[in-house]
């Protein structure tokens, strides 16, 4: 899993790139993104979702759960 990515940085490509190139499949298609919200959820005691739900971070973390039960890593929760 990627993460701390940050797109404007020509080195989060090639850290990317070269991962890729090592590991293959074993690398997950979601990567985490360095975000504001996420550095600041720790320090107001709360995760992402409650911090900043709208946020890249919560976004991305989401997209990885998603991509996490498509492949059968994890289980969907059951509908409370």
């Amino acid at each position: 899993m990627i993460t701390r990515f940050d797109a404007r940085r020509k080195l989060s490509h090639e850290i990317d790139r070269a991962l890729r190139e090592r590991f293959g499949d074993e690398i997950l298609a979601t990567r985490i993104s360095e975000n504001v919200a996420l550095a600041e959820s720790p320090a107001v005691g709360k995760d992402v979702f409650a911090h900043a739900p709208e946020s890249r971070g919560a976004r991305d973390y989401d997209a990885l759960a998603d991509e996490l039960v498509a492949t059968g890593f994890i289980e969907p929760r059951a509908a409370s």
